[in-house]
């Protein structure tokens, strides 16, 4: 959770379609704003554990005002520093560290009071006071800091509704996320951009994407998941059923918003919404053993994985391509890391034999080659 959050939110602040054409004072100014989003999440670790490790000795009275005033305090300075003071990085640092302290504070006064009420609801609350905050100050990281805390939030309810059987769907959670993440983040970008919402819920939706999809073409995450038990848990069920139809949804307006200016917006549409029919049918009906054979001789799945194979290349590839036809070059690099990614995990995949996965990555070689020399011929045309 740490290394995705650190990843989010720095890449958030950093990454940018035309990066490669920054000005040296954009470029400092970037550098800038990444360090104080670094060093307020060092120093957001260091508040949590001192107070971690003195909580017990310090009255509960105090304990309250202690949190509020540090809450208030690094608030006014930021706002001071960033309005007032003109510098912006730094006060941004100080309001970012505020939001991690009101998210601790949240789970720290629950546990101090012993406070009898759903554990995850802490999670959605930092959630909505993060993506509150981030409107206000119209910051991408903070933005990013919520949109990761509303993902923990599920996450928790999935463990606490039903532990094991409910933690198999978080890749389908994961895919049906990241798929509205993008697709809500790329349909409205003219809207999200002022508050500095669509670029990290387009990085993180694309992360949630990929991250989700690479479990599913392993045959041990069907061969060992109980996802029909865990949907009939109700608050699983209709979570999933939020997400699904956030995931259609967004991506049919992605559709009907950007057709017109963005010349990938078919092919994007389709690979989300096929994604999304994929993770939805797998999850509902799985693919099951064959109960008349032995136990220990039981068929392992098949057709799910490589159709999850299949999806995970399109979206990787279809990233690399995307990102070049509409200079995005975040996303192209996005989709070279998931593509790397995936090729180790196949060439290390004990599930399937090295004949299969020789033949696989021959494949998957071609293709790019294929791709290169397209964008090659291109190149070489006469404008």
């Amino acid at each position: 959770m740490v290394v995705v959050l650190v990843v989010g939110l720095v890449g958030s602040a950093m990454a940018a379609p035309t990066i490669g054409r920054l000005t040296g004072e954009e470029r400092r100014a970037r550098l800038a704003q990444m360090l104080g989003i670094l060093g307020a999440l060092v120093a957001g670790f260091g508040v949590i554990l001192f107070f971690a490790a003195n909580w017990s000795d310090i009255p509960r009275p105090l304990r309250v005002l202690l949190l509020l005033s540090a809450m208030v305090a690094l608030f006014a300075a930021g706002f001071v520093l960033r309005e007032v003071r003109g510098h912006p990085n730094i006060g941004h640092a100080f309001i970012f560290l505020g939001t991690i302290l009101f998210g601790a504070s949240v789970f720290l006064v629950g546990q101090m009071y012993h406070v009898n009420a759903h554990d995850p609801l802490g999670f959605l609350l930092w959630a909505l006071g993060a993506l509150a905050m981030a409107a206000v100050v119209r910051s991408g990281p903070i933005a990013a800091l919520g949109i990761l805390s509303f993902f923990a939030w599920m996450v928790h309810e999935i463990a606490d509704a039903f532990f094991y059987e409910g933690l198999v769907v978080i890749p389908a959670f994961l895919v049906l996320y990241g798929i509205a993440l993008y697709a809500v983040g790329t349909g409205a970008i003219r809207w999200l951009e002022p508050l500095r919402f669509a670029r990290p819920m387009r990085m993180i939706g694309y992360a949630s994407l990929v991250a989700g999809l690479l479990p599913l073409t392993f045959r041990d995450a069907h061969d060992v998941a109980d996802t029909e038990r865990a949907v009939d848990v109700n608050r699983i069920a209709v979570m999933l059923a939020f997400l699904a139809a956030a995931a259609v949804i967004g991506s049919l307006a992605f559709g009907i918003l950007r057709w017109r200016d963005r010349v990938t917006t078919i092919g994007e549409v389709v690979a989300l919404l096929g994604s999304a029919t994929l993770v939805l049918v797998a999850t509902l009906n799985p693919e099951v053993t064959q109960p008349e054979l032995p136990q220990g001789a039981l068929e392992e799945p098949t057709v799910y994985p490589i159709l999850f194979n299949i999806a995970l290349a399109v979206v990787a590839f279809g990233a690399i391509v995307v990102g070049i036809l509409v200079d995005e070059v975040w996303l192209a690099n996005a989709g070279a890391v998931a593509v790397g990614i995936d090729v180790l995990a196949r060439f290390f995949a004990p599930e399937w034999s090295m004949l299969e996965r020789g033949i696989v990555l021959i494949l998957v070689g071609a293709a790019v080659l294929a791709v290169a020399a397209l964008f090659e011929r291109r190149r070489l045309q006469p404008a």
